[in-house]
């Protein structure tokens, strides 16, 4: 006998993983109702048997599962504040979507996801332009000034390296999309010129190395390449202040961790008290919501990190 409920359920799968992945680059608060619902529709719709072999096939899904488990185990000992706790509880539900993703999503379906990921980058840099973005801002006025961005700074420059890899990825495999892939790249490297962040450029920059390393054999390429790339860097450093301004911060900054002072830098503080809650509990951890207490509790309260 068919059942029609398992039957939709593989569509109803697909439809919400893309939509998962549409939204988790936004920051929606949508993004983490979707991943309650796929892990739902997996969990009710049948075909347990085929559903327990394919897990029991897949390591990375028992690791996933363990985490899980040892998450909510260490909620036991946790001495975090309760809103803390359940927050941090909530989100790391999102260690078993490996789970339903491997399950439902065929190599056609993962192109799909891919690419709703990537639409949902262009979507957040059309957002950025209505906010005021800094490239708007350059041709108005002639002010370098960094995006309004949708998103935490470091988060977007992170998504934005993945979409690079695959704009380039299209751009040297696919002969069909390297005209729409190069404007894509091009509309890609305008946005991240004006992105206020030091480590999504710094992830920018690698993806862009390894994605070149990777798909061009020719030495030729790569010598010329890494010379574009170090040129560019220069001018950039010589010719924006903001830029130099930044560089010279994060050195000063980073002289700091030798220092036997409390280190100005909110950053810094943030990785000594870090280093202190693992020292405190090298093995088991603190548990969930443990770090956001302890920053509460220093003063320095700040999402961000």
């Amino acid at each position: 006998m068919i059942k029609p409920f398992s039957i939709d359920a593989q569509k109803i799968g697909n439809g919400l993983i893309l939509l998962f992945a549409f939204l988790f680059s936004l920051n929606a608060p949508s993004a983490s109702l979707v991943a309650l619902l796929i892990l739902l529709t997996y969990l009710i719709s049948g075909d347990y048997a085929d559903k327990w072999a394919h897990f029991k096939n897949h390591r990375v899904l028992h690791l996933s599962l363990a985490l899980f488990l040892w998450t909510v185990f260490a909620a036991v000992y946790s001495k975090a504040q309760p809103e803390f706790l359940n927050h941090d509880l909530f989100k790391y539900k999102k260690l078993l979507l490996a789970i339903p993703f491997l399950y439902y999503l065929n190599p056609s379906h993962k192109g799909k996801m891919l690419l709703a990921f990537a639409l949902s980058e262009f979507v957040a840099i059309a957002i950025s332009l209505y906010k005021g973005h800094g490239f708007v801002e350059f041709i108005k006025t002639g002010q370098f000034v960094y995006t309004n961005g949708l998103r935490i700074y470091i988060s977007e420059g992170m998504f934005l390296a993945l979409v690079v890899f695959m704009a380039l990825h299209w751009f040297f495999i696919e002969k069909r999309l390297k005209a729409l892939s190069l404007i894509a790249l091009a509309i890609l490297l305008i946005h991240v010129a004006f992105i206020n962040g030091r480590m999504g450029l710094l992830s920018l920059g690698f993806v862009l190395l390894y994605a070149v390393f990777l798909i061009q054999k020719s030495t030729l390429f790569r010598g010329l390449f890494l010379s574009l790339i170090a040129a560019l860097s220069l001018v950039i450093y010589f010719k924006i202040p903001l830029v130099e301004n930044r560089v010279q911060r994060t050195v000063a900054e980073a002289s700091q961790v030798f220092s036997d002072s409390k280190p100005e830098s909110i950053r810094l503080q943030y990785f000594q008290l870090s280093l202190n809650l693992f020292k405190a509990n090298p093995i088991l951890g603190q548990g969930p919501g443990s770090f956001h207490t302890a920053t509460v509790q220093s003063g320095n309260p700040d999402g961000e990190f």
